[in-house]
């Protein structure tokens, strides 16, 4: 193997090296591993034959391995070019099962191919000008590392395909929200896309019909009108709709709301009759209309932390939950006149 290990911290912020960003690897099995694909799953990776030579892949910057490889190649003075020598080898996961660098169409090699695949036609799919900035493609990949994160507290039989396939749903989510114009057109575009992925062997017939499943019934509109009542719901519906749901609470709920209700047109906040309906009556006697954004948290938001069907995804909505208690009460107290 030549040089072994290098053991290093990766100098991501100002060259500051931190705990969570330590890296223990030897470039050109790092490369290797790099090169064929398998950093699209978190883990710790090495070599076969080759067990000391590990690659620790940090969770929060799966998304940004091509520029980390390049700055602690440039920290170490070493180059990242592509290396053929292990060619004939597996790149083991540990704990889990090996994939061969061939394996594209195959096992988990064609899950990883349709990951690449989904998350192109998304991110091509948000640039969609009807959409605003509430639904756009950070909205997407914040749903998608939200899931990753319950995904990893959920036991699932199959880990890598079910683990896939609620990112490809995370993904794929938002591409036919009927909120926004031409979603018809879109709708029929991933329908075209999922049969293309189904006849070219990166999925089954299985993983479509549970993919248009999730997409079908998971928001909170569908399941207010009973999509989800009396069925057994998979492992991957409930963490992709609590992903979801995490990104319409907390701080980044807020911003969303008010986001999308500028985007229509929607007043901050209006203080009404009660007798009038079709609004949240607060302690000064007068009810803040549903359709304002300070409204839409009491027709929807406010109730989301009690609908998580994850252990993972209640726990992180109970802190988001009261960000918004904090900041509703400041803003009306803000707004209020009618109050001495």
């Amino acid at each position: 193997m030549g040089s072994g290990v290098v053991s290093c911290s990766c100098p991501l912020s100002g060259g500051k090296p931190t705990s969570d960003t330590q890296l223990e690897f030897d470039y050109e099995v790092y490369n290797y591993i790099l090169d064929c694909r398998s950093f699209f799953h978190t883990g710790t990776f090495y070599l076969e034959g080759y067990p000391n030579s590990t690659c620790i892949i940090p969770d929060q910057y799966m998304d940004s391995f091509p520029q980390i490889a390049t700055r602690i190649a440039g920290h170490h003075n070493c180059s990242r070019a592509p290396t053929t020598r292990f060619a004939d080898r597996k790149i083991v996961m540990v704990g889990a099962t090996t994939m061969d660098q061939g394996s594209a169409g195959t096992g988990q090699g064609k899950y990883d191919d349709l990951l690449k695949e989904a998350r192109e036609f998304a991110l091509k799919a948000s640039n969609d000008a009807s959409y605003d900035g509430s639904h756009d493609w950070h909205h997407v990949m914040r749903v998608a590392k939200n899931a990753k994160d319950i995904a990893e507290h959920e036991n699932f039989q199959n880990g890598h395909r079910s683990r896939t396939l609620v990112q490809v749903i995370a993904l794929l989510h938002d591409v036919a929200d009927s909120k926004y114009k031409g979603y018809e057109a879109r709708a029929r575009e991933l329908q075209d896309k999922l049969g293309e992925w189904t006849v070219g062997g990166l999925m089954t017939e299985e993983d479509k019909e549970l993919i248009n499943f999730v997409i079908s019934r998971m928001s909170f509109k569908d399941e207010s009108k009973g999509s989800c009542a009396g069925l057994e719901l998979p492992t991957e519906f409930k963490v992709v709709q609590d992903a979801d749901r995490l990104d319409a609470i907390g701080a980044v709920g807020i911003a969303r709301c008010f986001m999308f209700g500028g985007s229509r047109g929607s007043e901050i906040i209006r203080w009404e009759d009660p007798s009038r309906g079709g609004g949240e009556v607060r302690g000064n006697g007068k009810a803040i209309p549903y359709k304002t954004c300070v409204g839409h948290f009491y027709e929807k938001l406010l109730k989301l932390k009690d609908m998580m069907k994850t252990r993972r995804g209640a726990e992180l909505a109970g802190e988001r939950h009261e960000v918004m208690v904090k900041f509703l009460a400041t803003i009306e107290s803000e707004c209020d006149f009618y109050s001495s």
